[in-house]
């Protein structure tokens, strides 16, 4: 093969990690490409690693901004710059996996219909340390619905069509969050699809990490703002936006009023009718993005087992969620469907009123938990540091995660060893000392 992927990787005062992000590219199993480096005014040693390396490699191209112009522009110079079909993202202090573009060029080779490929990624430390791993959805459909609330890529990880980012006119200038706005021009015309290796090194340190969440989070909401507003051809109020986003969690929907439930969920219906309409949606892909939404409504309802097997029944007239794949999807049913699986959309008061009786159970049990005996709040801070830094409710903590994760509620009750020898109560995910309370004393099962 010839001329296939033209690597574009803007830096800036990255000397420290430059040559690591550098020989991951070289070394890679697939090494038909070319590397664009387009060196954004750095005032470390980038220059000097970059004159070694072109003596190195031919591969490697080198573009230099007299100035900083920012990494949009960067990227800009690199896109009007490729010469090959595809062009794939790097950092300059990043990493990637040897085996990356291979198996993008193979995922792609084998699916010709897709056009932006993303992977899994890691999130490293300044010294390589493991800090996470994430993927996203695999199908288009799913990256599509998700779009007006989270990523439909990682940046990094990407290989995409020259001429398609070329014809929605590159990165913007003026989003500082240049991926997640390029995002929602180019899933309006392309393909998504993503591999769920982990294929790419993200790195960042713990603290720039917590500092860039929250800052990209409001920059997000921004652009998610007004993508939405974008399609549906009128203003979305950061209002509605932020009731929007609530609406999609049973512990925090309780905060809304019912007209503002209402509200979120006819504006998450009104989107998925403009990619209905559009035909953004894949039609062999709707029986995963029906089940996708079921499972939305289920965690909208509290969580319930039962409400969720309820609802799959009325929705797709099954008994058996595998027979989900046999639905019929032509595009009246597929509207049906959603409407069934919505069906609180018209019924929103009903919706608040098992949120608020699933909330009131919670109450219930924390009452219960908090006159046991067994619950110290003090003893329970001091021994779970975490926990007092966060400021929360430490009954209410324990209740939803600390019983889980095997910490105790005071000195009197071992909740790891209560799930440990009682392998029926850790199998049901219920909290230890609950389940002690409401069944285990009375069966004669031990605190301790």
């Amino acid at each position: 093969m010839k001329n296939l992927i033209s690597v574009i990787l803007p830096t800036f005062n990255e000397g420290k990690y430059l040559s690591e992000a550098l020989d991951s590219i070289i070394n890679q199993t697939f090494s038909d490409f070319e590397i664009i480096v387009i060196d954004d005014g750095s005032v470390d040693n980038t220059q000097g690693i970059l004159k070694n390396y072109l003596k190195k490699d031919r591969r490697i191209r080198v573009i230099r901004n007299e100035s900083n112009l920012g990494i949009a522009n960067s990227l800009n110079i690199g896109i009007m710059e490729a010469k090959n079909e595809w062009i794939a993202r790097m950092d300059g202090d990043d990493i990637s996996y040897p085996q990356r573009f291979e198996k993008q060029i193979n995922y792609l080779s084998n699916h010709p219909e897709i056009d932006v490929l993303s992977t899994g990624i890691e999130g490293i430390n300044e010294t390589g340390g493991v800090l996470f791993r994430k993927t996203l959805p695999e199908k288009h459909s799913l990256l599509c619905w998700e779009t007006p609330f989270a990523l439909a890529a990682f940046h990094g990880t990407v290989m995409m069509r020259t001429n398609k980012v070329r014809s929605v006119g590159g990165y913007s200038q003026e989003a500082l969050l240049e991926d997640v706005e390029l995002w929602t021009r180019l899933i309006q015309i392309a393909r998504f699809a993503t591999i769920p290796d982990i294929l790419y090194q993200y790195r960042r340190s713990r603290d720039e990490l917590k500092q860039k969440i929250q800052k990209r989070k409001e920059l997000s909401n921004t652009i998610y703002r007004k993508y939405i507003s974008r399609i549906l051809g009128r203003n979305i109020s950061e209002n509605l936006y932020s009731n929007l986003r609530l609406s999609y969690y049973p512990n925090k929907i309780i905060k809304l009023s019912d007209t503002e439930v209402s509200e979120s969920l006819i504006l998450l219906y009104e989107i998925f009718q403009y990619f209905n309409k559009n035909n953004i949606f894949i039609e062999e892909e709707l029986p995963l993005l029906y089940k996708n939404i079921s499972l939305k409504t289920q965690n909208l309802i509290g969580h319930s087992n039962c409400i969720s097997h309820g609802l799959y029944e009325a929705v797709f007239n099954k008994t058996n969620k595998n027979d989900l794949i046999k639905a019929d999807i032509s595009e009246n049913r597929m509207i049906k469907l959603f409407k069934k699986a919505w069906f609180f959309i018209s019924h929103p008061l009903s919706l608040v009123k098992k949120i608020k009786q699933e909330i009131t159970i919670n109450k219930k049990q924390m009452a219960m938990i908090r006159t046991s005996g067994f619950f110290d709040k003090n003893w329970y801070l001091e021994k779970n540091p975490d926990v007092a830094k966060e400021k929360g409710d430490p009954c209410k903590h324990y209740l939803l995660y600390g019983g889980f994760e095997g910490r105790d509620p005071g000195p009197n009750f071992n909740s790891g060893r209560y799930l440990e020898v009682n392998a029926d109560v850790k199998n049901d995910g219920a909290n230890p000392l609950l389940h002690y309370l409401e069944y285990g004393k009375n069966e004669g099962r031990l605190a301790k």
